[in-house]
């Protein structure tokens, strides 16, 4: 009867020793990975700012996995956002450092696209409806149920959910450099409708002016004040 008790207990005790083993090496995969993605998304951000993206390198440190299990939802749903993150907010800077939005008001412009502008206009409009869905990505981007919605969580456990969020929230983009950018975009946003507005009101007078020297100049006062107007608008 001992010996059978003495066996019962022996059979407990492993069971216990093998439950916490499992759970210990679980809890210790967790914290590894954990560090693992943490650094991932540090080595990242070393390549996003406000004047580049290298979406190469962000691709070659995202493309091995270095996690496992349960781990692996949450870092396809980190790198998933941040790709997305990153090809926006490199849109961004592709659409504001294009030079042909500067060059609305320039001489040359006037010379090659005047005097009905149809050119200017249309690039106008294309070019402003890219940049409002652009800011419109890019602010969604620090939307907590945006973020989240990224995580696909099959195991339906909590702890996971909030291992994603701390990553992808508590050391992804900054609200602050998001609004860096929008404010950005607002700007050019501003530029391009007071473009509008002053290529419409020269192809709307196109017999009121005329180039001289590299130089715009007006045939009445009034047109002259209007136009100046306009341009002291720009941001």
């Amino acid at each position: 009867m001992k010996k059978k008790i003495i066996f019962l207990l022996v059979s407990i005790l492993l069971i216990v020793i093998a439950v916490i083993s499992f759970f210990g090496y679980n809890y210790y995969l967790d914290n590894k990975e954990k560090i693992l993605l943490q650094n991932e998304v540090k080595e990242v951000l070393k390549y996003i700012s406000e004047k580049e993206v290298n979406l190469k390198k962000i691709e070659e440190i995202t493309s091995p996995k270095i996690t496992s299990g349960n781990r692996l939802a949450v870092e396809e749903a980190l790198e998933e956002y941040i790709l997305v993150s990153a090809n926006a907010i490199n849109t961004t800077i592709t659409l504001l450092n294009d030079e042909r939005i500067t060059n609305l008001l320039s001489d040359t412009n006037f010379q090659n696209d005047g005097p009905a502008f149809l050119t200017s206009k249309t690039y106008i409009n294309e070019t402003k409806q890219k940049l409002l869905q652009n800011k419109k990505d890019i602010l969604s981007l620090t939307d907590t149920s945006k973020i989240m919605s990224y995580f696909k969580n099959s195991t339906n456990d909590i702890y996971y959910e909030e291992m994603y969020r701390n990553l992808a929230i508590g050391n992804g983009l900054k609200e602050t450099d998001i609004k860096t950018f929008s404010d950005s975009i607002d700007k050019i946003i501003n530029l391009l409708d007071v473009s509008s507005k002053a290529l419409n009101l020269l192809s709307e007078n196109s017999n009121a002016w005329h180039l001289q020297n590299n130089q715009i100049y007006f045939n009445n006062q009034e047109l002259l004040n209007t136009y100046n107007n306009l341009i002291a608008q720009i941001k």
